[in-house]
């Protein structure tokens, strides 16, 4: 019964009923259905605070949305998610520019994020707003190919993406909601891929200055 409930509410309401309660929300990661992780490289606990995600993250089964914010320690993260979290519906992943990242580690992240899209077949809300050098173009394609019959919401931080990944992101079949915040580039060949396919689509956000009026 307590799986239903959402994290907050698990950890300001159902953790004061008693003292069994209490003890169920602080150490059963299987009843964690949601959760925001918004931790800073520069806090002196930052090494403690990433290994307990990623403990975390390892025991959630019941995950459905998960959001993450860090500067550092994302590519556990993101594998203790694609490991476990096979009920996982929504995933949000805000990456800070503060800190440089090593060509590996983009590679080794790619991975992970290819792993969530197989293997979490629920994944209905994806959200990259992380930074437009932190991934591929081949990996979004990737993401939306294992995907593309569940996703419901895309939203990706990126100045620019070539056609292919617009004619993968017309094959989602259930898009209702797209958003390119960044985005600066749009092609007739990429318009024409979303005009002809998108029946379900009721948001739509480009951030593009050079957008005909023909378009």
């Amino acid at each position: 019964i307590l799986s239903y409930i959402p994290h907050k509410q698990m950890m300001t309401s159902v953790s004061i009923v008693c003292k069994r309660f209490r003890q169920i929300t602080c150490e059963d990661h299987l009843l964690l259905t949601d959760l925001e992780i918004g931790i800073s490289s520069f806090s002196p606990k930052f090494e403690e605070q990433s290994k307990k995600y990623i403990q975390i993250l390892n025991a959630a089964k019941r995950l459905r949305y998960l959001t993450i914010h860090v500067n550092d320690r994302l590519c556990g993260m993101l594998k203790a998610v694609g490991n476990n979290a096979r009920n996982l519906r929504g995933l949000k992943i805000l990456y800070s520019t503060g800190n440089f990242i090593s060509f590996k580690e983009k590679e080794e992240c790619s991975t992970h994020l290819i792993s969530i899209a197989q293997n979490c077949k629920q994944l209905k809300e994806l959200r990259l707003l992380i930074n437009c050098s932190f991934y591929t173009m081949d990996l979004i394609k990737q993401m939306l190919i294992f995907r593309q019959d569940t996703l419901k919401t895309l939203e990706i931080d990126s100045f620019e993406l070539n056609t292919d990944v617009f004619r993968n992101i017309s094959k989602c079949k259930q898009l209702e909601e797209l958003k390119l915040p960044q985005f600066m580039r749009l092609s007739k060949s990429c318009f024409l891929a979303l005009y002809t396919k998108f029946a379900n689509l009721k948001v739509l956000e480009l951030c593009n200055r050079r957008l005909s009026d023909e378009y």
